[in-house]
């Protein structure tokens, strides 16, 4: 009869150091290649307990055998993938969420907002139903926009906010910003990046100049609105919401010529203008 293999002559604990060490790789290889963010080193370094312990454990797995022999990697293991859930999740605790910024500006205070932001490479925008004026969140895959510095001026129910990259950001470098805007009745937007995208859903009225290239999603909205676009954008219509067109775009078969130039059926919501040689195609929005 053949003798059953010791307890410390399992393979998986080698399996496991080498599964860390591909982990760790295509990490490394991962923010080298701006994949991630260069803040996720300092998450880890963060969450040193967890490598310490397997550090501490790790003489004792190499002297005795059995269970002792998977703690290390498992430890090392669960550092490694918890603190990339982590820092893509955005938990507030870690270092990367220092690039975070909040408008701390009540929107019952406000009735018209202003806001400037970019030029920088990505720039996701959208509309929340909350109180607090604006947000921004660095969008953590790797890239080279700084976190935003806000400069908000409020007075007489008006507030103006102009959104610029912080100088020398060091190790917060991100992808963009995920921009969300509070609730009040009018948003004037400036808005410019090489990668953006709109979605209007959630507001009341809006004023908004976007310039770079992108996706922009128009809602329907309580009073009537203008976007004026300059450069490369697919936008997005529901059926039934009125949009009349102001320039030269590729738009759905449906819509006809008005004295004030293609429309598309329902009642006017948008006044869409297309400046210069700009290229723009509106499809209407799938249920």
């Amino acid at each position: 009869m053949s003798e059953q293999p010791a307890p410390g002559e399992t393979p998986w604990p080698v399996a496991l150091w080498l599964l860390f060490s591909m982990v760790m790789v295509a990490i490394v290889l991962a923010t080298v290649g701006r994949l991630l963010s260069t803040t996720f080193i300092l998450d880890l370094a963060a969450l040193w307990p967890a490598a310490a312990l397997a550090i501490v454990l790790l003489p004792v797995a190499l002297l005795r055998r059995g269970r002792w022999r998977w703690s290390p990697p498992v430890i090392f293991l669960a550092w490694l993938l918890t603190g990339l859930g982590l820092h893509l999740t955005g938990f507030p605790m870690l270092p990367s969420a220092v690039g975070d910024v909040e408008v701390e500006v009540d929107t019952d205070e406000i009735g018209a907002a202003k806001l400037t932001a970019g030029p920088i490479n990505m720039l996701v925008v959208d509309f929340t139903r909350g109180d607090i004026l604006a947000s921004v969140t660095m969008r953590r895959r790797g890239g080279n926009v700084a976190p935003a510095m806000a400069t908000p001026l409020v007075g007489d129910g008006r507030a103006e906010i102009v959104l610029t990259e912080r100088d020398d950001p060091g190790f917060f470098l991100f992808e963009g910003w995920q921009l969300r805007l509070g609730d009040v009745e009018s948003w004037e937007l400036d808005l410019a990046a090489t990668s953006l995208s709109i979605d209007t859903e959630g507001m009341q009225q809006a004023s908004i100049q976007a310039s770079g290239a992108g996706s922009i999603d128009l809602a329907s909205v309580q009073r009537r609105s203008v976007l004026e676009v300059t450069g490369v954008f697919d936008i997005t219509v529901p059926r039934g919401v009125g949009v009349v067109l102001d320039g030269e775009a590729t738009t759905p078969n449906d819509w006809t010529r008005t004295e004030r130039g293609l429309a598309s059926p329902g009642d006017t919501e948008w006044t869409l203008v297309v400046a210069g040689d700009s290229r723009v195609t509106v499809s209407y929005l799938d249920p």
